[in-house]
């Protein structure tokens, strides 16, 4: 199987997918729309890419088709399959139909996998990491129908893909850590000045002040920087 090291000249619908993406952001549709054109253009019956968190949970983040997505989930529920096993040693894994369900027989059960042939799952990685950030999943009617150029080429445009979304799902998340602490901040700052203002008022020690804040937040059910910030507000009234 070659390894994903160059890019291969995309074909008009990846170049139009690759504007898409570069334009939206690598979304659930637009991974989707590419799953599916790299799946016509190989024959393959579909094509998911799953992406691991920081758990190692795996999520689809594109999907020929809906059916399909949701076998792929299973793997991770149930413990097993050609994701799974990607997941667990970081190399490609190829199956036929035979081999697949004596490897994965709760998997090969679903109902959704009765029209399963050939299998392959191929880890897409970073340079110098221990563990694939995620795996692209394809299947084909049998081993003869698996085109094992093409399926490099997608390999390569894949890795590529679940960079961008791995970069992209990272930059989410770290807006998101900003925004809780941000918010905490200035929760700290308007519990500082009400405890500086009851203190003032009243003749308060400020650990006395908080004391009086946290009572009467706990008392109404309410958030303590609710309370705080009403506090702040009548203290500049």
């Amino acid at each position: 199987m070659p390894q994903p090291t160059e890019v291969p000249t995309s074909r008009g619908v990846f170049a139009e997918l690759g504007r898409l993406a570069r334009a939206d952001g690598m979304s659930e549709q637009v991974c989707s729309r590419l799953c599916g054109a790299w799946a016509r253009e190989l024959g393959a019956l579909t094509i998911v890419l799953t992406l691991f968190d920081e758990n190692g949970e795996g999520h689809v983040i594109g999907a020929a088709e809906s059916a399909t997505a949701a076998l792929a989930t299973a793997q991770f529920r149930l413990g097993e399959g050609p994701c799974v096993d990607v997941r667990r040693d970081g190399r490609p894994v190829l199956a036929d139909l035979d081999s697949a369900r004596r490897w994965w027989p709760a998997w090969t059960a679903e109902p959704a996998a009765s029209e399963l042939g050939s299998v392959a799952s191929l880890p897409l990685a970073t340079e110098g990491a221990q563990q694939p950030m995620g795996t692209l999943w394809s299947c084909f009617k049998d081993s003869d129908a698996m085109p094992v150029e093409g399926l490099g080429e997608v390999w390569a445009l894949a890795t590529l893909v679940a960079r961008q979304a791995t970069t992209q799902r990272e930059l989410v998340r770290c807006e998101a850590l900003s925004a809780q602490l941000q918010h905490a901040l200035d929760s700290r700052v308007v519990i500082e000045q009400a405890k500086g203002f009851l203190a003032a008022r009243d003749g308060l020690a400020l650990s006395e002040a908080f004391e009086r804040l946290r009572r009467h937040a706990r008392n109404e059910g309410r958030r303590l920087h609710e309370v705080a910030r009403e506090v702040v507000a009548g203290a500049k009234r």
